[in-house]
C-alpha cells in the first residue's frame, strides 16, 4: 500500500516587508512554488498531500529554524542552503522569531520532462550526497547572491505569466542548478582530500550513469570497482547515509518517469528499456517509488 507523501507550500511574502497585508502565493501550476516566508508563514503552512516526488531547495536570510529530516532533527542558519531530494521532504519543528528564507519546491516530473537539467539535477544531486548532509554553508557571498537571483527570477516569472512561462522558468532553473553545482564542487573540493573512499564513490555515481538501465544489482557495480558487495555497501552507507540500492532505484525512478512525461512508448517498452523481469514487476516498483501507477502518473 502506498503512502501519499506530504509536503509544505508556505505563502509568499515580498522581500523586506514581512507584512500581513503582503502575502500573495507563489506557485505556478502546482507544479513550481518559490517564495520567501518568515516564522509566521513557515509554522502555519498548510499541508498538501501528494504522490508525486519533489525537490526542495532553502536558503536561510536571518535566523535559524529546526526540521525533522528522516527523524533526526537539523538546525538550518544564515546563509545555509539546504538541498532536499524526492521522499525526502523535510518536517518543519521550529523556527526564531525574526527567520526569514527563500523556498523553492518543484515537482520532479517537470524536471524530467528536460533531459538537459535531468542530467545537472543528477549531478548536483550525487554532489550533494558526497557532502554527507542536506545543509551546507555557502562562504563566498558571490556565488549565495547568484542562487538567491536565480530564485528571484523564478518567482518573477510565476508572478508575471506569459505563452513562454514553462521555458522561461525552466531556463532561470537550470542556471540555478549550474550555480548551485558551483558551490557543491566548491565544497566538495574542502573535503575529498581527507576522504580516501571519494575516489571509489564517484567511480560508483559514474558507472551508475552508463549502466543503470541494464543493471541493479550491486554485484555488477562492486565488480567493476574491483571491490566486494559488501565493501561498496559500507563506504556508500559512510558517505551518504544511504543504500546503493537507493541509488539505482532513483536512477531508475527518474528514467521511468521523464519516459512516461516525453515519450508515447508504451509501459511495456519502458519495462523492456529498463530491464525488468516484466511490466508487472516495474509497476510494482513504478508504484513503491512514485506512489501510483505508470499509466496513472502518465495521464495526471
Amino acid at each position: 500500500m502506498s503512502v501519499k507523501k506530504k509536503m509544505y507550500i508556505c505563502k509568499y511574502i515580498k522581500p523586506n516587508n514581512y507584512t500581513e497585508n503582503m502575502k500573495d502565493e507563489y506557485t505556478w501550476k502546482g507544479k513550481v512554488s518559490c517564495q520567501y516566508v518568515d516564522k509566521t508563514l513557515a509554522l502555519n503552512t498548510k499541508h498538501i498531500k501528494t504522490s508525486v516526488s519533489c525537490y526542495l531547495y532553502n536558503i536561510v536570510e536571518e535566523g535559524e529554524c529546526c526540521v525533522d529530516y528522516g527523524g533526526e532533527e537539523i538546525t538550518l542558519r544564515k546563509n545555509q542552503l539546504t538541498f532536499f531530494t524526492p521522499n525526502e521532504i523535510p518536517i518543519l519543528k521550529g523556527a526564531s522569531d525574526d527567520y526569514k528564507a527563500i523556498t523553492l519546491i518543484i515537482q520532479a516530473d517537470f524536471i524530467t520532462e528536460n533531459i538537459i537539467i535531468r542530467k545537472m539535477l543528477q549531478t548536483a544531486f550525487y554532489s550533494s550526497i558526497y557532502i554527507g548532509s542536506p545543509t551546507i554553508t555557502v562562504e563566498d557571498e558571490k556565488h549565495l547572491e547568484l542562487i538567491k537571483s536565480d530564485m528571484r527570477q523564478i518567482m518573477q516569472h510565476i508572478d508575471s505569466p506569459h505563452q513562454y512561462t514553462y521555458q522561461a522558468i525552466q531556463g532561470a532553473y537550470s542556471s540555478f542548478l549550474a550555480d548551485l553545482m558551483a558551490v557543491l564542487g566548491y565544497n566538495i573540493g574542502n573535503v575529498k582530500s581527507t576522504n580516501r573512499n571519494y575516489g571509489i564513490f564517484i567511480s560508483f555515481t559514474e558507472l551508475l550513469k552508463n549502466n543503470f538501465k541494464e543493471h541493479h544489482d550491486i554485484s555488477f557495480y562492486a565488480q567493476q570497482l574491483h571491490i566486494s558487495p559488501r565493501y561498496l555497501s559500507m563506504i556508500i552507507k559512510k558517505l551518504t547515509n544511504n543504500t546503493v540500492v537507493y541509488f539505482i532505484n532513483k536512477k531508475l525512478m527518474l528514467e521511468a518517469c521523464w519516459l512516461l512525461k516525453s515519450s508515447n512508448i508504451s509501459v511495456q517498452e519502458i519495462s523492456d528499456t529498463l530491464h525488468f523481469s516484466d511490466q508487472s514487476a516495474f509497476c510494482k516498483f513504478f508504484k513503491r517509488q512514485v506512489g501510483k501507477a505508470p499509466l496513472a502518473y502518465r495521464q495526471k
